[in-house]
């Protein structure tokens, strides 16, 4: 078993500076984006959401759980600045909307089980950060859970809960699977996981990656490491080079895609035997070749799909970003160029857990 806390009391300060100045960002990020737009609505099916909580190192975090709804909407619902076509329900009213529509239409959504995609979004993410993959799982059939990194937003803001994702991750799933309402209708045999840049590694994390922050501490010591992750990192962590390593067992996870992930810190993947989809931005200017996704794909023990993102850059898989955003992840390229590349690469994405669930 992981001691969490034992590994946080070992980081050193300029490692907390960091992660605060990332959590900073993602303060600065959530200020911005006021304007209000009206966002993608995967194929035009009825998304519906409902959330759930679950609990790490005695911090709550919330679940963000999408479905097929027979529920028309009649107004967007707001998630941050996005105005989102989504239907915001409880348990409650899900239920006996479901209800409703079976005797109506005869079709009882509670009858059949479903395939789940869980989704660890990036440094700053959240639960609607992936919302275009979302819409188009939930079109293609899938059940999909976010869980909200509670570090991330700034919700707790210490050290000990970014190095638990791999830890929320499990949690989102078991809280799931204990749910009554939601356990009846998910295939546990049919469960994959995706994530995007830090949610990359927490997923393979979760899954069985081994993970040792020393590898980050003498990576980057190197020239050529990648300024924007270790411009804060300018000392060991801690006074020791013995840190406690991260890894989980989650047997559970039977696919995984992951997408410009953060790499560099895993020293063993030979406990991944699920199928693996790995897509590496060749212009990603945060994460630099060959060091993350090159990194994993030569880890990997077994055969696996490694494709090549051209003429795209790290937050080019992001759900498309409001005008009024002119932080870097908004203006990577413009919305339609994104979105084109989102139904594309999504379609691809959606295909792959059919095929590997």
């Amino acid at each position: 078993m992981v001691d969490w806390f034992k590994i946080a009391s070992k980081l050193g300060k300029r490692v907390r500076i960091s992660l605060i100045m990332h959590g900073l960002w993602a303060a600065v990020l959530w200020l911005v984006m006021f304007g209000g737009e009206p966002l993608y609505a995967g194929d035009q099916v009825n998304v519906g959401t409902v959330q759930l909580k679950a609990k790490v190192l005695g911090v709550k975090f919330p679940v963000r759980l999408y479905y097929r709804t027979p529920i028309e909407r009649v107004k967007l619902s707001r998630f941050g600045s996005w105005h989102m076509p989504v239907v915001k329900q409880t348990k409650k009213s899900m239920l006996e909307s479901m209800q409703e529509s079976a005797a109506a239409t005869g079709t009882d959504f509670f009858e059949e089980k479903y395939p789940l995609v869980v989704i660890s979004h990036g440094l700053g993410g959240s639960d609607w950060t992936h919302y275009v993959l979302v819409a188009d799982l939930v079109a293609a059939g899938f059940i999909v859970a976010a869980p909200k990194h509670p570090y991330d937003l700034l919700r707790v803001g210490k050290i000990k809960q970014a190095l638990a994702r791999p830890q929320e991750f499990s949690a989102a799933i078991d809280v799931i699977l204990k749910d009554e309402l939601f356990a009846s209708v998910i295939d546990t045999n049919r469960i994959g996981a995706f994530g995007y840049s830090l949610g990359g590694y927490t997923v393979l994390a979760a899954a069985g990656g081994v993970a040792k922050f020393e590898r980050v501490v003498e990576y980057c010591k190197l020239p050529a490491s990648d300024p924007a992750l270790c411009r804060y990192v300018k000392k060991p962590i801690g006074a020791k080079k013995s840190i406690s390593y991260i890894s989980g067992n989650d047997k559970r996870i039977k696919t995984i895609v992951v997408a410009a992930p953060f790499g560099v810190i895993f020293s063993d993947l030979t406990e991944i035997k699920q199928p693996v989809l790995l897509y590496r931005v060749v212009d990603d200017k945060l994460l630099l070749y060959p060091n993350h996704a090159e990194h994993i794909h030569k880890l990997l023990p077994i055969s696996h799909d490694y494709e090549l993102i051209e003429d795209r850059t790290h937050y080019s898989f992001l759900t498309p970003f409001t005008k009024r955003v002119s932080i870097k992840p908004g203006i990577d390229f413009d919305n339609s160029k994104r979105m084109t590349f989102l139904k594309t690469i999504n379609e691809q994405i959606i295909q792959f857990f059919k095929k590997t669930l």
